[in-house]
C-alpha cells in the first residue's frame, strides 16, 4: 500500500538470533593459532566443568561482588560526583528479596564470565520504577531481532525453579 508516495508494508514478527553462535564467535573458533587447521575444537561446557576454570571464575566473581556500587552523575563542568537517588539507590542496595547485594553481583559476574553476557529481569511497581533485579539463566534467554532492528527477548521457563 502506498501512502504519501511511501510503500507501507506489514512488519514481520521478530526473528530469533541463530542459536549456533554469537556473532563472530561462531566463525573464529581458534583456541590457539593453527587450531582450525588441525581441526582442534574446545567444548565450552567441558571447559566450564573443569575445576580450575570454575575456581578462577568464582574467585573473580566473589572479589568483584565485594566492591561498593556507586551511583554517580556528571555535572555541567564534566565532573563525576556520587549522588543518592530515591528511585535507584534502594534497588542497588538490595536488588531483590531472595539475594543480598553481594550474591546478586556475584551471579551477575558468573554469568558474564561464563557466557559473555548477563541478562537481568527488572521488576517494576505501578509507577514504572524499577524495584527489583533478577539475574536470568543465559541458556534460557533468546534474543530476537525485528527487521527494523528492535531487540526483544524470549524467556524460556524453568520447571525446577
Amino acid at each position: 500500500m502506498k501512502l504519501f508516495g511511501l510503500n507501507i508494508t506489514k512488519a514481520s514478527p521478530p526473528q530469533p538470533v541463530p542459536q549456533n553462535g554469537r556473532g563472530w564467535y561462531n566463525i573464529v573458533r581458534e583456541s590457539f593459532p593453527g587450531a582450525w587447521q588441525r581441526n582442534i575444537t574446545i567444548d565450552n561446557q567441558a571447559v566450564l566443568s573443569f575445576h580450575a576454570v570454575f575456581s578462577c571464575m568464582t574467585l573473580i566473581a566473589s572479589d568483584v561482588s565485594k566492591l561498593r556500587v556507586k551511583l554517580v552523575s556528571k555535572d555541567s563542568s564534566g565532573i563525576w560526583t556520587e549522588i543518592e537517588n530515591p528511585a535507584f539507590s534502594p534497588v542497588l542496595r538490595k536488588p531483590n528479596s531472595s539475594q543480598t547485594r553481594i550474591q546478586f553481583w556475584e551471579s551477575w559476574m558468573l554469568s558474564k564470565l561464563a557466557r559473555g553476557n548477563t541478562y537481568v529481569l527488572k521488576g517494576r511497581d505501578n509507577r514504572n520504577v524499577v524495584t527489583s533485579l533478577y539475574v536470568l539463566d543465559p541458556a534460557r534467554v533468546r534474543p530476537m531481532v525485528t527487521e527494523d532492528g528492535a531487540v526483544y527477548y524470549q524467556l524460556d521457563s524453568d520447571n525446577f525453579a
